[in-house]
């Protein structure tokens, strides 16, 4: 549901203009470091716990989220999944 190489942009509470790449295996990629999660990517660019299912936005101007992502994937599989308040 989301390509390798695109972007996600920070949350705007976030370092502003800050962006992530996603990895062929899903990881994110911040500056040139990799991170394993979102909330990982999330902490390394606030200095905070942060939940990165919904930092790190897919579309700057409509505000949606990684976590509305995978909402709908859950949606249209009928799958349980928790990532997090």
């Amino acid at each position: 549901m989301i390509e390798e190489g695109a972007t996600l942009y920070a949350r705007g509470r976030g370092p502003g203009g800050l962006t992530a790449t996603v990895l062929p295996d899903g990881a994110l990629e911040v500056s040139g470091v990799r991170y394993a999660t979102p909330s990982g990517a999330a902490k390394a660019a606030t200095g905070g716990s942060v939940n990165g299912w919904t930092f790190w936005l897919l579309d700057r101007r409509t505000k949606r989220a990684l976590k509305d992502l995978v909402e709908d994937y859950v949606d249209q599989r009928g799958v349980d999944a928790d990532f997090g308040a």
